[in-house]
Order: structure tokens, then sequence, then C-alpha cells
């Protein structure tokens, strides 16, 4: 796939746009099931990410919480999850390691949501797959 063509994926294609406008490394595994299947992973700075959608803001068991799919496979050291957050009008990104979701149980309150909101910095090159430096 390459990363300067839209894709028929609109996470993917929200994810390319901002990535690029921070002029991250980008680059696409071979897929596996050939060019008409969906593609949702991505190294981004040589970090495994999978590309999700996140659903809208429910009342959780904490307050307001955000629904959070965990992936299936445990190839993505990042989430990357294409939501429009309440406090947004236009698509925003969480950028999430896998571990935090896995803590989670599929279910993040909008506090500790908001704290990986645009976090692309998670992805540099020094940081751990925690999201520490």
């Amino acid at each position: 796939m390459n990363p300067n063509r839209p894709s028929r994926n609109w996470k993917l294609d929200a994810v390319l746009s901002k990535a690029k406008c921070l002029g991250l490394d980008i680059r696409f595994p071979p897929k596996k099931f050939g060019p008409m299947h969906r593609q949702n992973r991505i190294f981004i700075n040589s970090r495994k990410c999978q590309v999700m959608a996140a659903a809208a803001p429910v009342p959780g068991t904490y307050g307001e919480s955000v629904l959070l799919n965990a992936p299936k496979s445990a190839w993505p050291e990042f989430v990357i999850y294409v939501t429009r957050p309440p406090w947004a009008d236009k698509l925003g990104v969480l950028v999430i390691p896998t571990e935090r979701i896995n803590e989670a149980a599929g279910e993040m309150d909008l506090y500790c949501a908001a704290r990986f909101a645009e976090r692309w910095d998670l992805l540099g090159r020094g940081s751990t797959p925690d999201g520490t430096e």
C-alpha cells in the first residue's frame, strides 16, 4: 500500500494524514490476504500499531467512559483509536500502549482516555512499549 494514495479505510486515512503532518515514518507490513483485504496494521516510527475505531463515550462505572475493543492478536505494541471525542468537533486519535488497553478491560474513563489523546510522542524511537521514556 502506498502511504500517499488514499485507502478505502477512513480510520487509516485519518491516522495517515495526522502522522504525515507530523513527519512520522510510515510503513506497512505485507498483507496476508491480498490487496482487497482491509488494512489496519501499520508501522509508525518502527512501532507496530493497529488502527481501530473507538465508540462514542457512554455512561460507565465511574462516569462517562470510552469503550475500547482490545486487539485480537498480540502483534501491535500500540493501538491507535480513531474517535470523535466530546470535547472536539473533528476526528481525534488516542495512541494507547496495548498493555494499558488490557488493564482497562475494554472500558476507559474520559479522564484517562484524554491522557492518550494525540500522544504521537509515545511512538518515538526512544519510548518503551508502556509509553514511559
